[in-house]
């Protein structure tokens, strides 16, 4: 009788907590007095999310929730030798280590348009894409960050007709080659419909072995609205080092994939990279 009558305390202690401890119709879930205006918070969050979007969030050091700027900064690599950057996991730049690659993520090159989203102990958190075109997060040191494009610039095709400016498109590379040529192009992941001027950053990133020399030589830009290619206009890449070319379209054009070709003593060996750092549509 005393074990029955026990069994039923437990059964009537259960059903009165779950209609004291657990009730919540009615409750409003929320904190009194929030909002979504806290500017310390929206700098850490939104640095976050840019991280995560990159899928770097476990190989990289997270900044300190401190160090994020209130809204993610655009800047440039200025890189020494007007080459590239290291850009590392953590705060270490000490790479004189054996496992020195396990330290670091793919290269910043010289020229190359970031996101800025944090900065601490003399390093920079930044939003970058490598040369094959994937988003990275990383830290590089800030004195090789500049808020003004480092290399030389320089403009091809007519110009007059006035434009929008929007947001510049992320390219892949193609896995066929340019016709009648050994390089290959880069196809816009979402296509551009009226544009009339594109700013697009080009540098050689490497030689495959010949001299930089043979990579030196005249360029010829090329656009295609998925029916063939155009020719742009040209222009000269005379030292290393990171291009701004701006290129002015004849017309409103669909342009789906564009394309540098070098015209040097070495086609076949030049490595470069390319990015859209700026593109204009017809108002």
């Amino acid at each position: 009788m005393k074990k029955i009558f026990t069994t039923l305390f437990a059964i009537l202690l259960i059903a009165s907590l779950s209609v004291t401890a657990f009730a919540d119709t009615g409750i409003v879930n929320v904190i009194a007095g929030m909002n979504d205006t806290q500017p310390a918070a929206a700098g850490w969050e939104s640095g976050m999310e840019l991280i995560r979007q990159t899928g770097d969030q476990d190989e990289i050091v997270k900044p300190n929730y401190r160090s994020y700027f209130d809204v993610p900064q655009v800047r440039y690599i200025d890189a020494p030798k007007n080459h590239s950057v290291y850009v590392y996991k953590g705060l270490d730049t000490d790479i004189d280590k054996p496992e020195a690659a396990e330290y670091l993520m793919p290269f910043a090159y010289e020229g190359l348009k970031v996101l800025e989203v944090a900065r601490e102990q003399g390093m920079s958190c930044i939003i970058y894409r490598d040369s094959k075109f994937v988003q990275h997060a990383g830290w590089v040191e800030t004195r090789y960050l500049t808020d003004e494009f480092p290399g030389a610039e320089v403009t091809v095709g007519r110009n007059g007709i006035p434009g929008i400016p929007c947001e510049a498109p992320a390219l892949t590379w193609s896995r066929d080659r340019f016709v009648g040529s050994v390089e290959k192009y880069a196809v816009l992941e979402e296509t551009a419909a009226n544009c009339v001027q594109i700013k697009l950053a080009y540098q050689v990133t490497d030689t495959d072995g010949a001299r930089f020399e043979d990579m030196l030589g005249m360029r010829t830009v090329y656009v295609n609205d998925g029916n063939g290619w155009v020719r742009a206009g040209e222009f000269e890449y005379d030292e290393q080092g990171t291009v701004l070319v701006t290129v002015n379209l004849r017309e409103a054009t669909r342009v789906e994939a564009i394309a540098v070709i070098a015209s040097c003593n070495e086609p076949g060996h030049v490595v470069s990279r390319m990015e859209i750092q700026e593109l204009s549509v017809q108002q």
